[in-house]
């Protein structure tokens, strides 16, 4: 298995995060002094909530480990992917040639929503944002031709020398 148990980088925050909520500024006392005192009972609802989630992950470890040696023993699994923490369905979804329709959905996607965006901008709007993608193409054009050492504009003539 990938997660061998233990406190976890984020269940140190967790806990600093329930320390720093449960404690609060000191009202100031007759010398004008104020510090920080601990709400007792938030300390202890957060840390019992944390121990709960510690509690029900290594159940549930236990509940995995339990699934991955089974499915072992049936040979639905290899070692390797015992040792990886691997399901039998996880193997087989990896083993599965990919459809591909990500690409597609996300071009097609990405048209609707454009054609969308601009049916719901005023004629005033759409006006002035063809009017910046022209201008942009115009210097992304000119720029494309200074790197290849051709004139900015179509109407470029040469000066004679």
């Amino acid at each position: 298995m990938a997660n061998s148990g233990g406190l976890s980088f984020s269940t140190l925050f967790e806990v600093a995060g329930v320390v720093l909520n449960s404690t609060r500024t000191k009202d100031a006392d007759k010398n004008g002094k104020t510090g920080l005192s601990v709400d007792p009972q938030k300390l202890v609802m957060g840390l019992a909530g944390i121990a709960g989630q510690q509690v029900l992950k290594v159940f549930a470890q236990r509940q995995t480990r339990k699934r991955l040696k089974k499915e072992l023993e049936a040979g639905l699994i290899s070692v390797e992917d015992f040792k990886a923490g691997r399901s039998a369905a996880e193997v087989k979804r990896t083993q599965k040639k990919k459809s591909g329709l990500f690409r597609p959905g996300l071009i097609i996607g990405a048209i609707v929503g454009g054609g969308l965006y601009l049916l719901t901008l005023s004629p005033g709007q759409r006006e002035k944002l063809f009017k910046q993608v022209k201008q942009m193409l115009t210097q992304v054009i000119g720029i494309v031709n200074e790197i290849q050492g051709k004139p900015y504009s179509q109407d470029f003539e040469e000066k004679e020398s």
